[in-house]
């Protein structure tokens, strides 16, 4: 076995570790609840994992791994180190400035958007891509329709939103469109179809799925903090930490293991836009 595959499989067991000891801190906290996407409503954390485990369960029995061609280690690293530095300067500036505008628009339009493409292009990768199948897309389809179901329509899915009513439809439609540009596309072409990719190419699927579900997940604990959070107590900020990564990291994993798997693009951004815009629309 060589090193690349010790520290593989060391990442995929630190990333279980790390799941158990944030269920440890939100058991002690009593906090067993999180909150549902973008509704500001809660659910009990298992509902998130069962959604996740039914999804990746699908996905897995639907339809067979897409081929994609190799790419050495070598060649992917430098991508992979500069996107995955881009990622941790990302969770900073949220964690320390909060998520108030400009700072996160502007930040995934520099962070997440303007200087991967820079960085990508300095330092091109070829890549050859093989055609999706029929079963792909089907498979991939039923996987997201086993999340949803599990997600939204369940009697423990409450994720009803303030209403809506009374916002003007040009407007609403305004609000979903943007926010599924800046929240759904920017978000899942980063961490997924970029990082995720070239750290695939360096340590394999798992250890990829898992890195970039943690670091998707860090960001999200400046969620609802105008001005950062590490004035909070430092127990408040694990709490919140722990949340975030048996939640959106939990969820990362699906998403992750989704692109892993069938390498397509459409399924994971549904699953995300529906996880931001349903809660305001149902």
């Amino acid at each position: 076995m060589t090193r690349t595959h010790v520290a593989a499989r060391a990442v995929v067991v630190g990333g279980v570790l790390l799941a158990a000891i944030s269920v440890v801190i939100r058991a002690n906290a009593g906090a067993m609840d999180v909150e549902a996407g973008d509704s500001g409503a809660t659910v009990p954390l298992w509902s998130v994992w069962l959604a996740a485990l039914a999804g990746i369960l699908v996905a897995t029995l639907a339809a067979p791994r897409r081929r994609t061609a190799p790419v050495s280690p070598e060649a992917a690293r430098p991508q992979a180190v500069g996107l995955t530095t881009l990622a941790l300067a990302f969770t900073a500036l949220l964690l320390t400035f909060g998520v108030a505008e400009p700072t996160f628009t502007g930040g995934k339009l520099v962070l997440l958007v303007a200087l991967p493409l820079l960085l990508m292009r300095l330092r091109p990768v070829p890549r050859t891509r093989h055609g999706a199948t029929a079963r792909h897309h089907l498979g991939a389809l039923a996987a997201v329709a086993a999340w949803g179901v599990l997600t939204f329509l369940m009697p423990w899915s409450s994720r009803t939103s303030p209403s809506t009513d009374s916002v003007p439809v040009t407007d609403l439609v305004l609000i979903l469109v943007v926010g599924f540009v800046v929240n759904a596309v920017i978000e899942e072409v980063f961490y997924r179809r970029w990082l995720q990719t070239r750290l695939e190419d360096v340590a394999g699927p798992w250890p990829a799925i898992v890195v970039t579900s943690v670091l998707f997940a860090s960001w999200h604990v400046a969620l609802g903090s105008a001005g950062g959070v590490l004035h909070r107590p430092g127990p408040d900020v694990l709490v919140g930490l722990a949340g975030a990564l048996l939640n959106q990291g939990v969820i990362g994993v699906f998403l992750g293991f989704l692109w892993a798997r069938y390498r397509l693009m459409w399924p994971i951004l549904l699953a995300h836009g529906a996880l931001n815009a349903l809660p305001l629309i149902l």
